[in-house]
């Protein structure tokens, strides 16, 4: 019951009914979590995730996603560190979705070559891996790493979703890649079956608009 209301959002009838079970396991404590994540109540996620450790449950994968992912929204570094710390204190493995979390919530916060270093050392890696490693570098201005990470995401036969295009198309803006930008644009629906949204629409204005292309700018938004 716990574990459905939080999926639907109901997270007081979620609490409420957390707050009456006599016994829990990581299971409801792992959904309550998640759920207040989901709404940006990322300050209550992490105060039940110390809840949750004085009441000695030992977390798991999907805690530890969720309390990263929770540090990431509020740019909390020091105890998205801390987590990271906690995770190799208790052995807890690191699979491709951990790892990804760790990845994206060192970029966001700030430290881009512990993002690096977490992504390199990374057995296995998925195409949302990728993805969040070519956001990071583009958030950070590292154009031309951001788009070797594309291609050669590409290369290795990992698909990109609209998410990893607006990473790249960003990190063509930050460094002013006006050609590389077009053929990446282009290629989102001609190779990828990836219909431009809105917001890949305004980077590609941005970068011709950065570059004295205003007519070609006011082509492609008509």
């Amino acid at each position: 019951m716990v574990v459905g209301y939080a999926k639907m959002g109901l997270l007081d009838t979620a609490r409420k009914l957390f707050d009456e079970m006599p016994e829990k396991d990581v299971v409801p404590w792992n959904a309550l979590i998640s759920g207040y994540v989901q709404i940006k109540h990322c300050k209550e996620a992490l105060a039940l995730f110390s809840e949750m450790q004085a009441m000695n449950v030992m977390p798991d994968q999907v805690t530890m996603v969720s309390c990263l992912s929770a540090c990431t929204q509020i740019g909390a570094l020091d105890v998205g560190i801390w987590l990271h710390r906690y995770i190799e204190r208790n052995n807890i493995s690191i699979n491709v979705a951990l790892g990804t979390a760790l990845i994206d919530m060192y970029a966001k916060c700030g430290n881009i070559s512990k993002a690096l270093q977490i992504f390199k050392e990374m057995p296995a890696r998925n195409s949302l891996t990728w993805t969040a490693i070519i956001c990071g570098l583009a958030y950070h201005g590292d154009s031309s790493d951001a788009l070797s990470h594309f291609f050669e995401m590409i290369q290795i036969g990992l698909v990109p979703d609209e998410v990893t295009f607006l990473g790249v198309l960003s990190a063509c803006c930050h460094g002013g890649l006006v050609e590389e930008g077009r053929k990446i644009f282009a290629q989102m629906s001609s190779k990828f079956n990836i219909p431009p949204k809105l917001k890949h629409y305004s980077c590609m204005v941005d970068l011709l608009g950065r570059a004295g292309l205003l007519e070609e700018a006011e082509e492609l938004i008509k």
